[in-house]
């Protein structure tokens, strides 16, 4: 019995429930239960939790694991079993770790204030799409952890558009390495026609194309009449 569908069957038997009861105490619907108790869909993670809790089973062994079906009793339920004595014992321990743990997150948060930032060339935007104006004289910075900022990159620029997904989201920040000259099947900056884009570039014997890594785009075709200008390489 390790798929799902049998450990729910065998969880609702084992809780003398039925499936319309699953349904109004977790919320969910009943087509949905039943495609899942079919063995036609799977449950999600979210959903395996309501049902663990409805059930009042252990979600582990719902996902299979080696453990028993009973849920493990909360640290409440233990707690008010304790002495008195005990109890404060259990108190003192849970202050003390807490205060440890509360110390770590402020030496993270001093840990990052400590760190470096600096400003960094910006250049504006880019397309991810259909073109976007670049006058290469925007000359803006933005505030950077050094540990953030690629040894190779000589700029920054903020992707308009999202013709590159997945590798690239829209307004994503990426950096970039000054170049003129782009290798077929790397990622650039190019300006055509005063239109600036990031693509991915290939060559062939006579043409060069700009391909976008989302199919909802199609490719540009450069054609001869086309000006052309290499911006830079985008660092991965």
């Amino acid at each position: 019995m390790n798929d799902i569908a049998s450990k729910i069957k065998y969880a609702l038997e084992y809780r003398n429930m039925k499936p319309k009861d699953l349904s109004e105490k977790t919320g969910i619907s009943r087509s949905s239960i039943s495609e899942w108790l079919s063995g036609k869909y799977d449950p999600k993670q979210d959903k395996i939790f309501l049902i663990a809790k409805a059930l009042e089973i252990d979600e582990g062994w719902l996902l299979g694991l080696n453990v028993p079906i009973e849920r493990k009793s909360d640290i409440t339920s233990i707690y008010n079993k304790l002495e008195k004595e005990r109890q404060k014992k259990v108190y003192s321990f849970a202050e003390q770790q807490l205060e440890e743990q509360n110390n770590k997150i402020v030496n993270l948060q001093n840990f990052k204030e400590e760190k470096q930032r600096l400003e960094f060339p910006w250049k504006g935007y880019v397309s991810a799409g259909t073109g976007e104006y670049m006058d290469g004289e925007t000359n803006e910075t933005i505030c950077l952890y050094e540990d953030e900022i690629p040894d190779e990159a000589d700029f920054a620029l903020t992707i308009n558009g999202d013709s590159m997904k997945p590798m690239f989201k829209d307004h994503e920040t990426i950096f970039v390495k000054k170049t003129k000259e782009l290798q077929s099947g790397s990622i650039g900056i190019v300006i055509v026609n005063d239109e600036s884009y990031i693509k991915k570039i290939y060559y062939d014997q006579f043409s060069m194309t700009l391909v976008s890594l989302n199919g909802d785009y199609g490719d540009i075709n450069i054609e001869n009449s086309d000006i052309i200008k290499f911006v830079g390489k985008v660092i991965l």
